[in-house]
């Protein structure tokens, strides 16, 4: 009979055996789950900045929201605020890119000119090539955009910084383009050189007034690349050699 049941020790351990199964089984289930987060993503500010970008383009300042960004990045508001401080911060963070990108390009077009211009007259040709270029309906979009980047800055001195830093670059680099003509033999200014690269950059920014003029005569285009071109010529060709070419 004991051989069927087993003998008491063996009994007994059994009956350990369970409690112990048993008891390990309960504390495992109360004992609470450890969560593993998943590894952080360090945020790409510098693709929010160009969504930001495109969106003010596409729906303006007023219109952009916040949760647009958000959706289109991934990323989370409090990043966004720690990086750029709130929205304006990040709007004018885009701004500010995008009025260096107009700056950027401005100059790539000077310097391709001087850098591939061997005489006084092949300069003149080529910057006449160029004043067309300015003259296109994009460009006065981008005129546009200009001011309206720079019209941001008022009441913002931070966002005013920048942009003055943009903007001497640009500056500092028609100056520099201008000398190495001077170097080269192909210009003689005869004012100032930085007068001359703020007047540039003048001329070509004012031209946004004329889309505003509803009485635009049908060749005003035209008439507007001589005016400028004259000017041009004055500015950088002091021994009036442009002049003589015209005449003839």
């Amino acid at each position: 009979m004991s051989c069927l049941i087993g003998s008491p020790t063996n009994l007994l351990r059994v009956a350990a055996k369970k409690r112990t199964s048993t008891t390990g089984r309960a504390q495992a289930q109360s004992a609470p789950r450890v969560r593993q987060r998943a590894p952080r993503k360090t945020p790409d500010f510098d693709h929010v900045v160009e969504v930001t970008k495109r969106l003010l383009q596409e729906k303006g300042d007023p219109r952009l929201r916040i949760e647009d960004i958000m959706a289109e990045t991934g990323i989370a508001k409090s990043s966004l605020y720690a990086k750029f401080g709130d929205r304006d911060g990040l709007v004018a963070a885009a701004l500010a890119r995008q009025f260096q990108e107009i700056v950027t390009e401005s100059l790539d077009g000077l310097r391709y000119v001087v850098d591939h211009s061997s005489t006084p007259a092949e300069l003149e040709r080529m910057l006449g090539v160029v004043l067309k270029m300015t003259l296109t309906e994009p460009r006065d979009v981008q005129r546009m955009t200009r001011i309206a980047v720079l019209a941001n800055s008022i009441g913002e001195p931070q966002f005013r910084a920048r942009l003055e830093e943009a903007q001497t670059a640009l500056t500092d680099g028609i100056v520099h383009i201008i000398t190495t003509g001077v170097a080269k033999g192909l210009v003689s200014p005869a004012y100032e050189i930085r007068t001359i690269a703020n007047f540039l950059q003048a001329y070509t920014l004012g031209r946004v007034l004329v889309s505003f003029d509803s009485k635009r005569l049908p060749g005003e285009v035209d008439e507007w690349g001589r005016l400028v071109g004259d000017l041009v010529a004055l500015m950088l060709f002091s021994d009036g050699t442009a002049q003589k070419r015209r005449k003839n």
